[in-house]
């Protein structure tokens, strides 16, 4: 290798030929099929003391999307065992985004997943049970999902805020 490009890759001015690490480790470059297949795990509501199932399942949609679907049992949001729901997730390069996704049990749905696993969502305009919007963040890394949620109640209710998780592993 000529000096100057060894002295440039050394100093950083260039970027190194190694591959990006998987997601949940940093990487760049967002690697959909790693999300691809099934997830299984509890949701738990700490703040009411309430939990049951969850199951993520993740489809490639064509080559520029994935297909998340989502099946939580039990009492969600207080208000019994909603149906599954499928979200549409466009990939870019280095983010799979959801925008605007109006659901019958979630409200209108925006969120990201970034190349490194970071995990951010908000809902509004949810109407199912006491809840009306909620925020997501957290890690879905190469075999398990770690999500906390934070739930705003209708005006007036106590609590008025719950906090809620969702911790899934890969089949």
């Amino acid at each position: 290798m000529p000096l100057l490009l060894c002295l440039l890759l050394a100093a950083g001015f260039l970027p190194s030929c190694e591959h990006d690490p998987l997601p949940g480790s940093g990487g760049s470059a967002f690697a959909a099929d790693t999300y691809v297949g099934e997830w299984t795990g509890t949701w738990t509501n700490s703040t009411n003391n309430t939990s049951g199932p969850a199951s993520f399942a993740v489809a490639r949609a064509g080559t520029s999307a994935l297909a998340l679907t989502v099946d939580l049992g039990g009492n969600v949001f207080g208000a019994g065992d909603p149906p599954a729901e499928t979200f549409v997730l466009t990939l870019g390069a280095s983010t799979a985004t959801l925008t605007a996704q109006s659901t019958q049990t979630y409200g209108q749905l925006d969120g990201r997943l970034e190349a490194d696993g970071t995990v951010t969502a908000s809902a509004i305009s949810v109407v199912v049970g006491n809840v009306r919007a909620f925020t997501l963040d957290g890690e879905w890394r190469t075999n398990d999902i770690d999500l906390e949620l934070t739930l705003t109640y209708a005006p007036g209710s106590t609590p008025d805020t719950a906090r809620a998780a969702l911790r899934l592993t890969k089949r």
